[in-house]
This record gives C-alpha cells, sequence and structure tokens, in this order.
C-alpha cells in the first residue's frame, strides 16, 4: 500500500470520528447551564462572513496598541473637562478564534467618555467592518450633533486634528455624525429580548413604530427617537407608570409600562449613574441596565457584560477594577 493510500485512509477515518462528535454535540439535550450552550453555539459556528480588507486588518491592530493622547502639564487637571483628566490606554485585547464566532451587540455612547473617542468609535466602526455579521452597533444618547459638542467629543476633534486645520477637523467631526445618524436604535434577540441604549416611549404602542423609523435619522428634543436612547426606568418604585425624568429629557417608566404581551423581556442600556454601577434590575427584574466601561473617569468602578446563550440563558460578566474606590472617595473626586 503506498503512502498516498495510507494518508487518504487516516484522513477518512479522521473526518469519520469528526462527524460522529459533530453529531453527538448536536443531539445533546438542551440544559439549563449557560456555560454548556455557549459550547453549542460555537460547535454549530463555521468560519465565514469575516471581511478580509488589508486597511482594516491594519486599522484594527494600530487602535489595539494606541497610546493615550498626550494632555498638557497645564491643562492636567485644570478643570473637570474629561479630555484633561489621566485616563488609562485602550486595553491591549487577543481575541481568541472562539471569540469572534459570537455575536457582539454594542449599545451607544462610544464617544463623550474620555479622551480616546476617536478611537473607540474607530475600532468598532473597523470590527463592524470585519465582522458585519457578527457586530452590531445601536445608537446611544451621545452619537448626536448637540450632545457631543457639549459633553467632549467635538473638542477632541478639534484638538487632535488641529495641525491639519480647523477645516479638516470639522469635517472629521461631521464624518462621525453622518455615519452615526445610520446606526439603529433598537436590537431584538430572537424576539425574546428588546434591547436599545436608553428605554420605552409613551409614543410607542408596538414594537413595529421602531421599524417605521426612517434613517439617516437625528435626536430630537421629543418623541420617540428621543425616548428610545433617553428614558430610563424608575428609580422610585412609587411611580407604576409615566413620570418626568429628572434629568430634563424623556421620561421614566415603571413596572406597568413593561408588559410582557407589547414588548416581552425589555433589558435596555440606559443612562450613565453618577457612581456607574455596573448593573442595576428595575421594573420588578424585568429590566436590567448594564454599565460596560470599568474605571470610567478613574472612578475604579466596575463595568458589565451580559452573556447571553442559545436557549436565552442570561449571565453578566462582572469587569473588576484592580482598585475600587470607596463611595465617600468619589464624591470628593466629583465636588473637587
Amino acid at each position: 500500500m503506498s503512502q498516498n493510500s495510507i494518508a487518504t485512509s487516516e484522513e477518512k477515518k479522521k473526518q469519520e470520528n469528526s462527524d460522529e462528535q459533530h453529531s453527538d454535540q448536536e443531539n445533546v439535550p438542551e440544559s439549563d447551564d449557560s456555560s454548556s450552550s455557549d459550547e453549542e453555539e460555537l460547535a454549530t459556528e463555521v468560519a465565514k462572513d469575516i471581511v478580509q480588507i488589508p486597511l482594516v486588518n491594519l486599522l484594527i491592530c494600530k487602535l489595539l496598541s494606541a497610546k493615550m493622547p498626550e494632555v498638557p502639564a497645564e491643562e492636567r487637571g485644570r478643570n473637570k473637562d474629561p479630555l484633561s483628566r489621566p485616563t488609562a490606554p485602550l486595553i491591549e485585547v487577543e481575541p481568541t478564534p472562539d471569540e469572534i464566532f459570537k455575536l457582539h451587540l454594542f449599545m451607544g455612547d462610544y464617544v463623550d467618555r474620555g479622551a480616546q473617542g476617536i478611537e473607540v468609535a474607530m475600532f468598532l466602526l473597523a470590527l463592524k467592518i470585519k465582522f458585519p455579521t457578527k457586530v452590531f452597533l445601536l445608537l446611544g444618547n451621545h452619537e448626536d450633533r448637540h450632545t457631543m459638542m457639549a459633553y467632549g467629543f467635538y473638542d477632541e476633534c478639534m484638538k487632535r486634528y488641529a495641525d491639519s486645520g480647523e477645516e479638516i477637523a470639522e469635517k472629521v467631526f461631521n464624518t462621525f455624525i453622518t455615519v452615526f445618524n445610520y446606526l439603529p436604535l433598537s436590537a431584538q434577540i430572537d424576539g425574546v429580548i428588546l434591547c436599545m441604549h436608553g428605554g420605552l416611549s409613551p409614543y410607542m404602542t408596538t414594537i413595529d413604530d421602531i421599524d417605521k423609523i426612517q434613517y439617516p435619522c437625528i435626536i430630537p428634543a421629543y418623541g420617540l427617537v428621543c425616548d428610545l436612547v433617553w428614558s430610563d426606568p424608575t428609580v422610585d418604585e412609587t411611580r407604576d407608570s409615566w413620570s418626568m425624568s429628572p434629568r430634563g429629557i424623556s421620561f421614566n417608566f415603571g413596572p406597568s409600562i413593561v408588559k410582557e404581551e407589547q414588548v416581552g423581556p425589555h433589558r435596555p442600556r440606559a443612562s450613565v449613574h453618577q457612581y456607574c454601577d455596573e448593573y442595576k434590575f428595575a421594573c420588578k427584574d424585568r429590566v436590567l441596565t448594564v454599565f460596560s466601561a470599568p474605571n470610567y473617569q478613574n472612578q475604579k468602578n466596575d463595568g458589565a457584560m451580559l452573556r447571553i446563550s442559545k436557549n436565552h440563558q442570561c449571565r453578566l460578566v462582572i469587569l473588576r477594577t484592580t482598585k475600587k474606590k470607596k463611595r465617600q472617595e468619589i464624591e470628593d473626586d466629583c465636588t473637587e
């Protein structure tokens, strides 16, 4: 028997063993354990729909190792401008092959949250180009022209591209706005979990109302689009229905608004709270708010992500900081 025949025979045996293992994994009954569900997901995924563009690949590598922009010493700590505060550099990430086959949903506020909004937004957009069927981006209330001009992203663009001239800096800022105006406002996971940056709206009777929104769209001062990125679940248990938001825009909603026959289990990512709690349940535990940025503005807060298996088992992943400040210390920092 020739060496080629032996090799062919061995390859057939390996293929048969692989097919048997794959068949066994597909026939495993569903388990309540979310980790086993994650393994089932990986077993059924195939390597496809990955766009290979050399420029995008290079951009992702550059952004993963990007360092914090230098802040002049005279501006450092002078005021409460987040751009003048020392912040941590972007984390160098080395994702495993299994990780890229999972679906990732980001729910807004990519800018105005530190000195590297440009890098964060570019990194996420590059991931969307490279993994168009695996990475999904929603619109947040800070992906808006007026908010970005008031909270720092406009200044970040102007400072970063000052050497190129004001016209170029303005063009960069306006290009980001053009892209953000096309981001969707909500996402449904298997028709069971509804996700958006903010929350529900009194202008919405069914989820179909969201599908009627025309793009590109801007965030108005009131209405359905405004509420989807600005409304919050109420923290006052005595308020069961709609109430005006203390933030001066949109509404707060109570448990009676979250009706199973209307929207199903609703899990939005709401606004940033003073202490940046990593997660918070509301509306009789049918609404979940997650805040994914650890050490936000050097407050040593924890972050959180929500992992959802194929049988809709949810598991919170907490992003711990190495050293967490006491709340009194955070209050002192906020009042300085």
